[in-house]
């Protein structure tokens, strides 16, 4: 599967405490949906037949020079889909009071493809391979075509953990203690289901910025 681009919305809920910074230690659920963009999986099949076309004999040398025609069959089949996907997680901070925190936690989501569809590109070339200083007139064929089908919608979810920094911008005035901008690495396995092809299971390493306000 290739690059893919996520974009998610969530909802932190959390014990109301007052700010205290000797505080170490804060849990957090977190719930939402994402959107997940760029789902492609592609595969390829190339065949190739050389069949002997001619002899060359040279009067000069007697050296035999071999003609051959080659046929060239290609398929290039993509699937492509984006995805909306319900998420949840669980986060653990250390110092969430503090301007600097870390944090980690673990998260599952579940979704379906959407706009699912598979193009197909064919094409087929017929040439010869003659040698250069006995040119033999052949006329080539070339043909392409591609066509597009809609697929079932599919399934898709994933298991991941979380390890990040948040970065709170401000100390005193009130809207910047609230904001906070964050970067997380998500280990995961991620699971795709492609009702007339096949099942996909991968493992990657998501990178995701982010911002968060805070209402307490």
């Amino acid at each position: 599967m290739e690059k893919q681009t996520l974009s998610e919305v969530t909802i932190g809920i959390t014990r109301k405490e007052t700010e205290d910074k000797k505080q170490k230690f804060s849990r957090e659920f977190r719930l939402g949906f994402a959107y997940q963009s760029g789902i492609k999986v592609s595969k390829y099949y190339s065949h190739e037949d050389v069949i002997r076309f001619d002899t060359l004999l040279s009067t000069q040398t007697g050296e035999e020079f071999y003609v051959d025609s080659i046929k060239t069959t290609n398929y290039n089949m993509k699937y492509t889909a984006e995805q909306i996907r319900l998420t949840a997680n669980i986060l653990f901070r250390l110092n969430p009071f503090s301007r600097w925190s870390l944090f980690g936690g673990a998260g599952l989501n579940l979704g379906i493809s959407v706009n699912p569809r598979t193009e197909i590109f064919y094409s087929y070339t017929e040439s010869i391979n003659a040698p250069v200083q006995y040119p033999v007139y052949y006329e080539s064929k070339n043909k392409s075509s591609r066509e597009t089908f809609r697929n079932k919608l599919g399934v898709a979810g994933a298991g991941y953990l979380i390890a990040g920094v948040d970065w709170r911008t401000g100390n005193k005035r009130e809207f910047w203690k609230k904001l906070h901008i964050s970067y997380e690495l998500r280990p995961m396995v991620d699971y795709n289901s492609l009702p007339e092809s096949a099942n996909f299971t991968n493992t990657a390493i998501l990178q995701q910025s982010s911002f968060r306000y805070t209402f307490n």
